[in-house]
């Protein structure tokens, strides 16, 4: 577990984040679900399509309290669920106790989001003007988030001006890129569920099994493990990284709901 619990103001705290999670301060993070897995971070992706809710972030288990972020839209684009997994690990992080007016909570959420995937000493940089959208298709690829996340990056660090910002996002509206940008960016996909099932229900996973031991229906089991990466479809900067402590913990348990638990 390196996920850092902090007192801190959003900025201060994605940069000692970032540190905690063994990332440069100042490049993409290539696979943000990946990395956070890799520090502790259960994250679990649900097969369904929630209306305004893209995930939800808890610390659970009172005994060993484990940070959990739960992927409840199966249809998100690539660069819009590393935003919200990057803004959910912020409410972990900064906000353990919910206390206060939710639009600060979530402003500062989405702050620690922007600085931890838009560091803005290495933006300030970046962010060359004149701001066009297509000088900003090459970010986009290299850092992996929206046109849009970086329109309000460059306005939020002054490199563009309000009224700049309400051009870009106009034309990004004339555009129909609202809801679908050009340069797909691939969706993540966390790893940790199904690899448990693999281990421990063979390849191919044995969802007859699962559902009846935890008295589940078959359909949700296979369609959940299913949203998860898969053994065969890692791509390579997946593969290997969270083996090992898996199979510890495999050694001693013998049913998935266990291991998980």
């Amino acid at each position: 577990m390196r996920l850092p619990r902090l007192d801190d103001d959003p900025i201060n705290a994605a940069i000692q984040t970032r540190s905690s999670l063994g990332l440069a301060p100042d490049t993409p993070i290539n696979n943000l679900i990946n990395t956070i897995e890799k520090n502790g971070v259960l994250v679990l992706a649900l097969p369904t399509e929630l209306k305004r809710v893209d995930a939800f972030s808890a610390w659970v288990n009172n005994e060993s309290r484990r940070p959990v972020i739960v992927i409840c839209n199966k249809n998100l684009a690539g660069d819009r669920l590393r935003l919200s997994v990057a803004h959910e690990l912020g409410h972990l992080v900064i906000h353990q106790a919910m206390r206060g007016d939710s639009s600060i909570i979530e402003r500062e959420a989405f702050e620690f989001a922007s600085e931890l995937l838009m560091p803005k000493e290495i933006m300030t940089k970046e962010l060359i003007v004149p701001i066009t959208l297509v000088n900003l298709l090459p970010l986009k690829r290299r850092w992996k988030v929206s046109l849009q996340a970086l329109i309000r990056r460059a306005f939020n660090l002054g490199i563009i001006t309000s009224r700049q910002y309400k051009y870009l996002m106009q034309q990004i509206t004339v555009r129909g890129w609202r809801i679908k940008e050009p340069e797909n960016i691939s969706p993540e996909k966390p790893r940790m569920i199904s690899q448990v099932a693999e281990l421990l229900y063979g390849i191919p996973i044995d969802y007859k099994r699962i559902a009846s031991y935890m008295n589940l229906p078959l359909q949700l089991v296979k369609d959940t493990i299913e949203a998860h990466a898969t053994k065969n479809g890692l791509n390579n900067n997946q593969k290997g990284t969270i083996n090992r402590k898996i199979l510890t913990f495999a050694q001693k348990k013998t049913n998935i709901s266990d291991v998980l638990l």
